[in-house]
């Protein structure tokens, strides 16, 4: 049995997965890497990425800025798993960090936050940290 000690993180830079629909990358203002994810706006646009971690709880650290706050969906392994509200950052250069809590089976996830037709506002995405807790 392979285990994952409290704590451990393993980090995305979302601007550089390919598996993105309906954004555009923006510039970094602030970010990590070469950019963020920018202009959400769109229904159905989502952020996506896979996992493969051992079975337990973790805490999925997104990076984000916004000028109003935002709700999102997330879904895992299309199934949706929570409904997060971003608060304001006071500007899109202004990062701050959400942790929204799911529960992983073991092997290959699929975690997706998109936007739905019940979800309102516009986020930037720059990455997310999955950390074992």
């Amino acid at each position: 049995t392979t285990t994952v000690a409290p704590g451990t993180t393993t980090f995305f830079e979302l601007e550089d997965n390919p598996n993105n629909l309906n954004f555009e990358t923006a510039a970094a203002r602030g970010g990590t890497g070469r950019g963020s994810l920018g202009y959400w706006i769109y229904v159905g646009g989502y952020s996506r990425f896979t996992t493969n971690l051992p079975a337990g709880t973790y805490n999925l650290r997104y990076r984000y800025a916004g000028i109003a706050t935002t709700t999102r969906t997330l879904f895992i392994d299309n199934i949706e798993v929570a409904t997060p509200t971003f608060a304001a950052t006071g500007g899109w250069g202004s990062w701050q960090n959400i942790d929204i809590p799911v529960t992983l089976g073991a092997g290959p996830r699929t975690i997706e936050l998109r936007r739905t037709t019940t979800n309102t506002g516009e986020i930037n995405l720059d990455n997310v940290n999955v950390i074992a807790t």
